[in-house]
């Protein structure tokens, strides 16, 4: 694999700075060099610009692109169904009755939650939902019964 591109504009960045440092400091210092000087820093200015927008694109595609969940490679494809021991179903099902949002309550009961791509995210706060419901719905038809 190859050195990334915005590696290399940062490089030539720090690059550009350093000889435009060298060329004022050794080369600018005749009185008669005044145009050079602005023509240089002008070229300077107008690359700094180009490379600052090559590597805010960068930034904003890699935002854009859905990010792997960081870890050893074991949790990378997460299956759709997200078992959880029944002391994470009770701790979230109280968090969710007092009102908590659902991603607090995701990231409460799964550590690595926020460390997930969206799609994963979704999956997981959708299941545990589902997960939740049905545990109340189990409790409520155990109550009715035992009720009877």
């Amino acid at each position: 694999m190859g050195i990334p591109f915005k590696q290399y504009l940062y490089g030539a960045v720090v690059f550009a700075t350093v000889l435009i440092v060298l060329l004022n400091a050794w080369v600018f210092q005749t009185s008669d060099t005044a145009m050079q000087e602005f023509c240089a820093l002008t070229l300077y200015f107008s690359f700094l610009a180009w490379a600052g927008g090559q590597i805010w694109l960068i930034h904003i595609r890699e935002r854009q692109q859905p990010v792997k969940p960081a870890g050893d490679g074991s949790d990378a494809s997460l299956s759709a169904e997200f078992p959880l021991e029944e002391a994470a179903l009770r701790s979230a099902e109280t968090y969710l009755s007092l009102g908590e949002r659902i991603d607090t309550v995701c990231a409460m009961v799964e550590p690595r939650f926020a460390d997930w791509s969206p799609a994963e995210r979704a999956s997981f706060r959708e299941s545990l939902m589902t997960m939740v419901q049905e545990r109340r719905t189990k409790a409520q038809e155990e109550g009715e019964s035992a009720g009877a």
